[in-house]
Protein backbone atom coordinates (compact mmCIF):
# COMPACT_ATOMS: atom_id res chain seq x y z
CA UNK A 1 0.00 0.00 0.00
CA UNK A 2 1.36 3.42 -0.99
CA UNK A 3 1.89 5.92 1.82
CA UNK A 4 2.80 9.57 1.45
CA UNK A 5 6.31 10.73 2.47
CA UNK A 6 4.74 12.66 5.35
CA UNK A 7 2.93 9.60 6.69
CA UNK A 8 5.98 7.41 6.23
CA UNK A 9 8.39 9.62 8.16
CA UNK A 10 5.81 10.28 10.88
CA UNK A 11 5.22 6.56 11.40
CA UNK A 12 8.94 5.83 11.71
CA UNK A 13 9.70 8.79 13.95
CA UNK A 14 6.67 8.36 16.21
CA UNK A 15 7.06 4.61 16.67
CA UNK A 16 10.78 4.88 17.47
CA UNK A 17 10.15 7.73 19.92
CA UNK A 18 7.32 5.92 21.73
CA UNK A 19 9.13 2.61 22.20
CA UNK A 20 12.41 4.25 23.19
CA UNK A 21 10.74 6.52 25.75
CA UNK A 22 8.74 3.66 27.24
CA UNK A 23 11.84 1.46 27.57
CA UNK A 24 14.08 4.25 28.90
CA UNK A 25 11.70 5.63 31.56
CA UNK A 26 12.23 2.92 34.23
CA UNK A 27 16.00 3.07 33.70
CA UNK A 28 15.99 6.85 34.08
CA UNK A 29 13.84 6.46 37.20
CA UNK A 30 16.47 4.21 38.79
CA UNK A 31 19.24 6.65 37.93
CA UNK A 32 17.30 9.52 39.49
CA UNK A 33 16.61 7.49 42.63
CA UNK A 34 20.30 6.68 43.06
CA UNK A 35 21.26 10.30 42.40
CA UNK A 36 18.69 11.51 44.92
CA UNK A 37 16.97 13.67 42.30
CA UNK A 38 13.56 13.67 43.98
CA UNK A 39 10.58 15.99 44.04
CA UNK A 40 9.87 16.49 47.74
CA UNK A 41 6.21 17.44 48.35
CA UNK A 42 5.30 20.67 50.08
CA UNK A 43 2.07 22.51 50.81
CA UNK A 44 1.89 23.65 47.16
CA UNK A 45 2.36 20.17 45.70
CA UNK A 46 -0.22 17.83 44.19
CA UNK A 47 1.63 14.74 45.42
CA UNK A 48 2.18 13.39 48.93
CA UNK A 49 5.32 11.25 48.65
CA UNK A 50 8.78 11.95 47.15
CA UNK A 51 8.91 11.03 43.45
CA UNK A 52 11.98 10.89 41.19
CA UNK A 53 12.08 13.82 38.77
CA UNK A 54 14.07 14.22 35.58
CA UNK A 55 12.12 11.50 33.80
CA UNK A 56 11.99 13.81 30.81
CA UNK A 57 15.44 12.43 29.95
CA UNK A 58 13.57 9.33 28.73
CA UNK A 59 11.56 11.59 26.40
CA UNK A 60 14.80 13.19 25.21
CA UNK A 61 16.07 9.70 24.32
CA UNK A 62 12.80 9.00 22.52
CA UNK A 63 12.84 12.23 20.54
CA UNK A 64 16.50 11.79 19.60
CA UNK A 65 15.99 8.19 18.45
CA UNK A 66 12.85 9.18 16.54
CA UNK A 67 14.72 11.88 14.64
CA UNK A 68 17.67 9.53 14.09
CA UNK A 69 15.35 6.88 12.64
CA UNK A 70 14.19 9.37 10.01
CA UNK A 71 17.71 10.65 9.37
CA UNK A 72 18.97 7.10 8.71
CA UNK A 73 16.00 5.71 6.80
CA UNK A 74 14.78 8.76 4.89
CA UNK A 75 17.62 10.69 3.20
CA UNK A 76 15.17 13.02 1.48
CA UNK A 77 13.58 13.92 4.79
CA UNK A 78 17.02 14.51 6.33
CA UNK A 79 17.72 17.25 3.83
CA UNK A 80 14.44 18.98 4.74
CA UNK A 81 14.82 18.84 8.53
CA UNK A 82 16.69 21.94 9.81
CA UNK A 83 19.17 21.01 12.53
CA UNK A 84 18.24 24.13 14.53
CA UNK A 85 14.64 22.94 15.01
CA UNK A 86 15.93 19.74 16.62
CA UNK A 87 18.93 21.16 18.48
CA UNK A 88 17.01 23.92 20.28
CA UNK A 89 14.49 21.61 22.07
CA UNK A 90 17.29 19.21 23.06
CA UNK A 91 19.31 22.13 24.41
CA UNK A 92 16.26 23.24 26.39
CA UNK A 93 15.99 19.75 27.89
CA UNK A 94 19.63 19.98 28.99
CA UNK A 95 18.92 23.28 30.76
CA UNK A 96 15.86 21.73 32.36
CA UNK A 97 17.86 18.75 33.60
CA UNK A 98 20.43 21.10 35.12
CA UNK A 99 17.53 22.76 36.93
CA UNK A 100 16.30 19.36 38.17
CA UNK A 101 19.74 18.20 39.26
CA UNK A 102 20.83 21.37 41.06
CA UNK A 103 17.48 22.03 42.71
CA UNK A 104 16.93 25.25 40.76
CA UNK A 105 19.00 27.46 38.47
CA UNK A 106 18.95 31.25 39.00
CA UNK A 107 16.12 32.86 37.00
CA UNK A 108 18.24 35.16 34.81
CA UNK A 109 20.64 32.49 33.45
CA UNK A 110 17.67 30.22 32.87
CA UNK A 111 15.79 32.89 30.92
CA UNK A 112 18.94 33.75 28.97
CA UNK A 113 19.34 30.10 27.97
CA UNK A 114 15.71 29.98 26.83
CA UNK A 115 16.13 33.13 24.74
CA UNK A 116 19.34 31.72 23.25
CA UNK A 117 17.47 28.56 22.26
CA UNK A 118 14.87 30.79 20.61
CA UNK A 119 17.64 32.54 18.72
CA UNK A 120 19.01 29.18 17.57
CA UNK A 121 15.53 28.26 16.33
CA UNK A 122 15.42 31.55 14.44
CA UNK A 123 18.42 30.49 12.34
CA UNK A 124 16.33 27.83 10.54
CA UNK A 125 15.99 29.87 7.33
CA UNK A 126 12.93 31.75 8.59
CA UNK A 127 11.16 34.86 7.31
CA UNK A 128 12.09 37.84 9.54
CA UNK A 129 8.74 38.02 11.34
CA UNK A 130 8.77 34.28 12.06
CA UNK A 131 12.35 34.53 13.34
CA UNK A 132 11.37 37.31 15.75
CA UNK A 133 8.36 35.31 16.94
CA UNK A 134 10.58 32.26 17.54
CA UNK A 135 12.92 34.18 19.84
CA UNK A 136 9.99 35.34 21.97
CA UNK A 137 7.95 32.13 21.78
CA UNK A 138 10.64 29.77 23.04
CA UNK A 139 10.89 31.25 26.58
CA UNK A 140 7.12 31.81 26.64
CA UNK A 141 6.07 28.27 25.77
CA UNK A 142 8.82 26.60 27.78
CA UNK A 143 7.68 28.43 30.90
CA UNK A 144 3.98 27.83 30.23
CA UNK A 145 4.58 24.08 29.98
CA UNK A 146 6.73 24.21 33.11
CA UNK A 147 3.97 26.04 35.01
CA UNK A 148 1.31 23.62 33.83
CA UNK A 149 3.16 20.36 34.48
CA UNK A 150 1.65 19.83 37.91
CA UNK A 151 -0.50 16.69 37.89
CA UNK A 152 -0.14 13.18 36.55
CA UNK A 153 -0.50 12.86 32.81
CA UNK A 154 -1.31 16.45 31.89
CA UNK A 155 1.85 17.17 29.91
CA UNK A 156 2.19 13.69 28.40
CA UNK A 157 -1.39 13.80 27.14
CA UNK A 158 -0.95 17.38 25.88
CA UNK A 159 2.16 16.31 23.97
CA UNK A 160 0.22 13.43 22.43
CA UNK A 161 -2.69 15.67 21.37
CA UNK A 162 -0.39 18.38 20.06
CA UNK A 163 1.77 15.91 18.15
CA UNK A 164 -1.15 14.17 16.43
CA UNK A 165 -2.64 17.52 15.50
CA UNK A 166 0.74 18.70 14.15
CA UNK A 167 0.88 15.57 11.99
CA UNK A 168 -2.60 16.30 10.59
CA UNK A 169 -1.54 19.85 9.72
CA UNK A 170 1.67 18.50 8.19
CA UNK A 171 -0.26 15.99 6.11
CA UNK A 172 -2.48 18.74 4.73
CA UNK A 173 0.50 21.02 4.05
CA UNK A 174 2.85 18.22 2.89
CA UNK A 175 5.35 19.48 5.47
CA UNK A 176 7.87 16.75 6.35
CA UNK A 177 9.62 18.85 9.01
CA UNK A 178 6.41 19.45 10.94
CA UNK A 179 5.46 15.78 10.55
CA UNK A 180 8.71 14.64 12.19
CA UNK A 181 8.44 17.14 15.05
CA UNK A 182 4.80 16.22 15.65
CA UNK A 183 5.52 12.50 15.55
CA UNK A 184 8.44 12.54 18.00
CA UNK A 185 6.45 14.76 20.36
CA UNK A 186 3.41 12.49 20.31
CA UNK A 187 5.54 9.36 20.55
CA UNK A 188 7.58 10.66 23.50
CA UNK A 189 4.44 11.82 25.33
CA UNK A 190 2.62 8.53 24.79
CA UNK A 191 5.68 6.48 25.74
CA UNK A 192 6.02 8.37 29.02
CA UNK A 193 2.35 8.32 30.04
CA UNK A 194 2.27 4.74 31.44
CA UNK A 195 5.01 5.71 33.91
CA UNK A 196 3.32 8.96 34.94
CA UNK A 197 -0.41 8.19 35.05
CA UNK A 198 -2.70 7.38 36.73
CA UNK A 199 -0.13 7.06 39.55
CA UNK A 200 3.29 8.53 38.90
CA UNK A 201 6.41 6.44 39.22
CA UNK A 202 8.53 9.26 37.83
CA UNK A 203 8.00 12.92 36.96
CA UNK A 204 9.00 14.64 33.75
CA UNK A 205 10.73 17.34 35.74
CA UNK A 206 12.05 20.46 34.09
CA UNK A 207 13.99 18.28 31.64
CA UNK A 208 10.69 17.07 30.19
CA UNK A 209 8.68 20.27 30.39
CA UNK A 210 11.53 22.22 28.76
CA UNK A 211 11.85 19.57 26.04
CA UNK A 212 8.16 19.66 25.19
CA UNK A 213 8.02 23.45 25.35
CA UNK A 214 10.93 23.49 22.90
CA UNK A 215 9.30 20.95 20.59
CA UNK A 216 6.01 22.86 20.59
CA UNK A 217 7.88 26.04 19.64
CA UNK A 218 9.91 24.30 16.93
CA UNK A 219 6.76 22.76 15.44
CA UNK A 220 4.88 26.05 15.32
CA UNK A 221 7.92 27.70 13.76
CA UNK A 222 8.15 24.88 11.19
CA UNK A 223 4.51 25.42 10.25
CA UNK A 224 5.02 29.18 9.90
CA UNK A 225 8.20 28.57 7.92
CA UNK A 226 6.40 26.31 5.46
CA UNK A 227 7.71 25.31 2.06
CA UNK A 228 8.82 27.25 -0.95
CA UNK A 229 6.14 29.19 -2.74
CA UNK A 230 3.58 29.09 0.08
CA UNK A 231 1.76 32.34 0.66
CA UNK A 232 2.33 34.13 3.94
CA UNK A 233 -1.34 33.88 4.94
CA UNK A 234 -1.29 30.12 4.35
CA UNK A 235 1.80 29.70 6.52
CA UNK A 236 0.32 31.69 9.40
CA UNK A 237 -2.92 29.70 9.24
CA UNK A 238 -0.89 26.50 9.45
CA UNK A 239 1.03 27.91 12.43
CA UNK A 240 -2.22 28.84 14.19
CA UNK A 241 -3.66 25.37 13.57
CA UNK A 242 -0.46 23.82 14.94
CA UNK A 243 -0.55 25.98 18.06
CA UNK A 244 -4.28 25.52 18.71
CA UNK A 245 -4.10 22.55 21.17
CA UNK A 246 -1.95 24.70 23.46
CA UNK A 247 -4.60 27.41 23.84
CA UNK A 248 -6.16 25.88 27.00
CA UNK A 249 -2.64 25.54 28.47
CA UNK A 250 -1.77 29.16 27.73
CA UNK A 251 -5.16 30.44 28.91
CA UNK A 252 -4.85 28.56 32.21
CA UNK A 253 -1.36 29.94 32.83
CA UNK A 254 -2.50 33.46 31.94
CA UNK A 255 -5.55 33.43 34.20
CA UNK A 256 -3.44 32.20 37.13
CA UNK A 257 -0.94 35.03 36.61
CA UNK A 258 -3.75 37.59 36.36
CA UNK A 259 -5.46 36.30 39.51
CA UNK A 260 -2.21 36.44 41.48
CA UNK A 261 -1.30 39.88 40.16
CA UNK A 262 -4.71 41.21 41.20
CA UNK A 263 -4.24 39.74 44.66
CA UNK A 264 -0.78 41.30 44.93
CA UNK A 265 0.87 37.89 45.31
CA UNK A 266 4.40 37.14 44.02
CA UNK A 267 4.17 35.81 40.47
CA UNK A 268 7.27 33.62 40.73
CA UNK A 269 6.16 31.64 43.79
CA UNK A 270 4.58 28.19 43.47
CA UNK A 271 0.81 28.32 43.84
CA UNK A 272 -2.41 26.39 43.30
CA UNK A 273 -4.42 28.76 41.12
CA UNK A 274 -4.42 26.79 37.87
CA UNK A 275 -7.68 25.33 36.61
CA UNK A 276 -6.28 21.80 36.69
CA UNK A 277 -5.37 22.28 40.37
CA UNK A 278 -8.88 23.51 41.14
CA UNK A 279 -10.30 20.45 39.37
CA UNK A 280 -8.34 18.28 41.81
CA UNK A 281 -8.55 20.43 44.94
CA UNK A 282 -12.06 21.88 44.78
CA UNK A 283 -13.95 19.45 42.58
CA UNK A 284 -12.24 16.29 43.78
CA UNK A 285 -11.31 14.84 40.40
CA UNK A 286 -8.43 12.40 40.20
CA UNK A 287 -5.32 13.54 38.38
CA UNK A 288 -6.18 11.30 35.44
CA UNK A 289 -9.67 12.76 35.11
CA UNK A 290 -8.46 16.34 35.44
CA UNK A 291 -5.85 15.65 32.75
CA UNK A 292 -8.57 14.12 30.57
CA UNK A 293 -10.66 17.30 30.93
CA UNK A 294 -7.71 19.32 29.70
CA UNK A 295 -6.99 16.88 26.87
CA UNK A 296 -10.60 17.14 25.70
CA UNK A 297 -10.33 20.94 25.65
CA UNK A 298 -7.07 20.70 23.67
CA UNK A 299 -8.66 18.31 21.15
CA UNK A 300 -11.68 20.60 20.78
CA UNK A 301 -9.46 23.65 20.21
CA UNK A 302 -7.43 21.74 17.61
CA UNK A 303 -10.51 20.55 15.76
CA UNK A 304 -11.96 24.06 15.79
CA UNK A 305 -8.77 25.57 14.38
CA UNK A 306 -8.84 23.17 11.47
CA UNK A 307 -12.25 24.53 10.47
CA UNK A 308 -10.42 27.71 9.54
CA UNK A 309 -13.23 30.30 9.67
CA UNK A 310 -14.76 32.61 12.32
CA UNK A 311 -16.77 29.70 13.71
CA UNK A 312 -13.52 27.81 14.20
CA UNK A 313 -11.97 30.76 16.02
CA UNK A 314 -15.02 30.92 18.26
CA UNK A 315 -14.69 27.21 18.92
CA UNK A 316 -11.06 27.63 19.97
CA UNK A 317 -11.91 30.44 22.37
CA UNK A 318 -14.88 28.50 23.68
CA UNK A 319 -12.78 25.38 24.36
CA UNK A 320 -10.20 27.37 26.33
CA UNK A 321 -12.84 29.36 28.20
CA UNK A 322 -14.88 26.26 29.08
CA UNK A 323 -11.79 24.51 30.39
CA UNK A 324 -10.85 27.40 32.68
CA UNK A 325 -14.46 27.72 33.87
CA UNK A 326 -14.89 23.95 34.38
CA UNK A 327 -13.74 23.86 38.04
CA UNK A 328 -16.31 26.45 39.07
CA UNK A 329 -19.14 24.87 37.06
CA UNK A 330 -18.36 21.36 38.30
CA UNK A 331 -17.98 22.52 41.88
CA UNK A 332 -21.50 23.92 41.83
CA UNK A 333 -22.80 20.75 40.22
CA UNK A 334 -21.08 18.37 42.65
CA UNK A 335 -19.85 20.18 45.78
CA UNK A 336 -16.99 18.50 47.58
CA UNK A 337 -16.39 20.23 50.91
CA UNK A 338 -13.78 17.62 51.77
CA UNK A 339 -11.97 17.94 48.43
CA UNK A 340 -8.54 19.37 48.48
CA UNK A 341 -4.93 18.55 48.07
CA UNK A 342 -5.78 15.41 49.89
CA UNK A 343 -6.36 13.24 46.86
CA UNK A 344 -4.93 9.90 47.98
CA UNK A 345 -3.01 9.33 44.75
CA UNK A 346 0.50 10.59 44.34
CA UNK A 347 1.33 12.87 41.48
Amino acid sequence: MHTSPVARVALKAGTAAAFTTFAAAPLVRQVMLRAGTLDIPNHRSSHTTPIPRGGGIACVCGAAVGVAAVELAEPAARRRLPAALVAAPLAMAAVGYADDHTGGLPPLPRLAAQALAGAVTATADLPPLVAAAAIVSMPGLVNVVNFMDGINGITGSTAAVWGVNAYLVAQAEKDVTLAVLGAVTAGSGLGFLPWNAPTAQVFLGDAGSYLFGGLFTAGIVAAARGGEGRASATRWRAAMATAAPLLPYVTDAAQAIIRRARAGEPLTEAHREHAYQHLVDRVGLTHARASAVHAFAAITAAASARVGNPAGMAGMAGAAGAYVAAPFALRRARPRPDAGRGSKETA
